[in-house]
């Protein structure tokens, strides 16, 4: 049998005459296989699935005499990788990294065969001598860019509310496609039994960044003041069930070029500065998600989710 601790998920397989069994279509996270059969003694080993892996874990029984007992091993496990190029990044990681903007883009100029040619969000990304309209973006595994612009991701979410990143920039295998620079999924957290949730609060500027080099002695650095809080919640509603999980994020950033300032003049054909009013560059940005995930059966979960 295979439990998930979090959502309580329990997968029931039988071995052939053999000995050999197979596990698919399980969701990621941690996990704990259990090996029994009657006058044997029961194993439990710990581990842990992630996006594409696919792992052979043995398990040797030896007889019981007339005790009952539970033995927990911690053997070598096998992963069997595909010779698909790329990294993947789980929460763990991404929570630690110093991702520039807090937009998880970034970490695409991380993988082999990426080449930033700009801003490095994931617009400007190149794999493989590739254009960057030839990268596919999804979450949850739907595709989420524009058929006519699929370098521009549609949808970006929290790195809070993120759980995976996977990259695959080369030697796609059966399960990518619609892609032929990188293929990129974004797996977003669900809700467990237990109540979790995360605040925060980032803030930047000027004065936290190094003085360009080339920038003349007597004139300041370019002001500029970012500020992005938000958080997240997740959490049981029927436990073993149905679950919810909810993030929001809110973005807003303010700067200053020397020289721009308010028109003294305004609805004439003239300007005239107004050197009391500086002008500053506006820019904000929200985003909110939400979603119910429901263990109908052992083999049948279904998902609903709704971002804006």
């Amino acid at each position: 049998s295979i439990q998930y601790p979090d959502t309580g998920l329990r997968r029931l397989v039988s071995t052939n005459e053999s000995g050999l069994y197979l596990i698919s279509g399980l969701p990621v996270g941690a996990i704990v296989l259990t090996a029994e059969k009657q006058g044997f003694r029961t194993i439990q080993r710990d581990t842990t699935m992630r996006i594409g892996e696919t792992k052979t874990l043995d398990f040797n029984l030896d007889i019981l005499a007339n005790e009952t007992s539970v033995q927990v091993v911690d053997s070598a496990e096998l992963v069997r990788n595909n010779a698909a190029t790329g990294a993947t990044f789980e929460n763990s990681q991404i929570s630690r990294l110093p991702v520039n903007g807090r937009n998880w883009g970034n970490l695409m100029s991380l993988v082999p065969g990426a080449i930033d040619t700009g801003a490095g969000n994931g617009t400007s990304v190149r794999f493989m001598g590739r254009g960057g309209d030839d990268s596919n973006f999804r979450v949850d595994g739907a595709t989420t860019g524009h058929p006519w612009l699929p370098h521009i991701a549609g949808y970006v979410p929290s790195l809070d509310a993120i759980e995976t990143v996977s990259i695959v920039s080369n030697s796609f295998d059966a399960e990518q496609g619609y892609a032929g620079g990188a293929a990129v999924n974004v797996q977003i957290k669900s809700g467990t039994n237990a109540l979790h949730g995360s605040g925060y609060e980032y803030h930047f500027n000027q004065h936290l960044k190094a003085r360009p080099y080339f920038l003349p002695a007597s004139q300041g650095k370019e002001k500029r003041v970012v500020n992005q809080w938000g958080g997240t919640l997740g959490g049981p509603i029927i436990k073993n069930k149905l679950w919810y999980f909810a993030s929001t994020r809110y973005w807003i950033s303010s700067a200053y070029q020397p020289g721009n300032y308010y028109n003294k003049t305004q609805g004439t054909l003239f300007y005239t500065p107004d050197l009391t009013r500086p002008a500053y560059e506006l820019n904000y940005y929200k985003e909110a998600s939400a979603r119910l995930n429901w263990q109908a059966t052992q083999r049948n979960k279904f998902t609903a989710s709704y971002s804006f």
